[in-house]
């Protein structure tokens, strides 16, 4: 009964530990901000966080973008939309998944 209540916790202990990594992994790929400018190739775009950094994202062919929860193109989106980006590491870029813009709200 001891080796069960033992083998128990352990496995407990393991899921909290891997689903906080996730959950800390999920958060430091999401980028909250501005949109400064949708560029030339209508593929980039570049977001000014709350800090003022600028952050540069290249569209996925697979991504989804939205716009007060309809599905929309890159080039509807406007200059100063606050925008959330779900994004994942790319070679020497990041690559955006998912694009939500909430407007007018």
């Amino acid at each position: 009964m001891n080796r069960f209540r033992v083998m128990y916790m352990l496995a407990l202990a393991l899921t909290l530990i891997l689903g906080s990594a996730a959950i800390a992994m999920a958060d430091e790929n999401q980028t909250n901000g501005k949109l400064q400018a949708v560029l030339e190739d209508e593929k980039t775009f570049i977001v000014t966080e709350q800090d003022g950094q600028e952050c540069t994202f290249r569209l996925a062919d697979n991504a989804r973008l939205e716009i007060n929860g309809e599905e929309r193109a890159l080039t509807d989106l406007q200059e100063g939309d606050r925008l959330t980006v779900t994004w994942e590491q790319g070679k020497d870029e990041r690559i955006a998944m998912i694009v939500n813009c909430v407007r007018g709200r």
